[in-house]
Formats: structure tokens, C-alpha cells, sequence
């Protein structure tokens, strides 16, 4: 399935991205491998982070563009990587190197996405239940505190 194929490869590139981001940030300089047809090719030599960065980002626009929304995955497909979480990780890459205003345009595109809106129903739930669970602590707590002074 061609279709298939190119999501595979935009994950591939997405995860390529990740690791290299990773170690550029770890590490500085390293070798940058995007071609392996015998372990030799795997040996080379150090390449300045710029050029680390360059590749990065190449990846991550490809991966951008193959990669579909998570609304478009199925249920079996959830914790793959999407179109959003290649532009954040774009986006924090900008951020790394210096760039703000790419980053602040990139990050803009997932926080104004409707894609990735929650809605206000699930945010006052999700605090709701933080609320009691605090209280919840902060009367043992309370209680405790209060056995202790008796």
C-alpha cells in the first residue's frame, strides 16, 4: 500500500529528527548517518551542528506533510507520530537554535489548529478533579497535622 508506505517512511523521519535532536543537544557535533548500506557508513565523521540542525528540520517538514492528524489514525494506531507533534518538534528545534519567530509561527499553527483544541468541557473536568484530589491531600494533611498537635 503506497499510502502506508509513506507514513512509515514520515515516521522513520520523524523519529529520525527526535534522536538526532537529542543527541545534537547532549553532544554538539556528531555523526550524521541518513544512508546505511554497510556498517562503514555508520563510522563517519563528526558534522557541525548546524548541519545536524539542517537535516532536522528537512525530516521534520517531510514528516510534517505525510503524517496525518490523530483524528485520521484508528484506535489501533494511538502513540504514533502526527502532523502536530512534527510541528512542535519543529517548533522547539527554532526555539533551541535561537530562532523565536519561526518558532512562535510553528507552535502557533498546532495551538490555533482546531485539531488540537480542547474543549472547555474537558479542561474544567480535568481541573475539577485536580481541585478534589488537592483538597483530598490537603485534609489528610490537615488532619494529621492536627492529631500531631493534640
Amino acid at each position: 500500500n503506497p499510502d502506508l508506505q509513506k507514513r512509515f517512511i514520515a515516521e522513520a523521519k520523524f523519529l529520525r529528527a527526535l534522536y538526532y535532536f537529542n543527541l545534537v543537544r547532549f553532544f554538539g557535533d556528531v555523526p550524521l548517518v541518513t544512508q546505511l548500506e554497510t556498517i562503514d557508513d555508520a563510522m563517519g565523521p563528526r558534522v557541525a551542528k548546524e548541519q545536524i540542525y539542517e537535516q532536522i528540520l528537512s525530516d521534520l517538514t517531510d514528516a510534517e506533510s505525510a503524517l496525518p492528524y490523530p483524528s485520521e489514525y484508528g484506535t489501533t494506531d494511538i502513540g504514533r507520530a502526527t502532523k502536530g507533534a512534527a510541528k512542535i518538534l519543529a517548533g522547539k528545534v527554532y526555539l533551541t537554535k535561537g530562532d523565536y519567530s519561526k518558532a512562535k509561527e510553528k507552535l502557533a499553527e498546532v495551538v490555533m489548529g482546531m485539531v488540537y483544541m480542547w474543549s472547555m468541557e474537558i479542561i474544567g473536568t480535568w481541573i475539577l478533579k485536580l481541585v478534589k484530589r488537592l483538597s483530598f491531600i490537603l485534609n489528610i494533611r490537615r488532619t494529621h497535622y492536627l492529631i500531631m498537635m493534640k
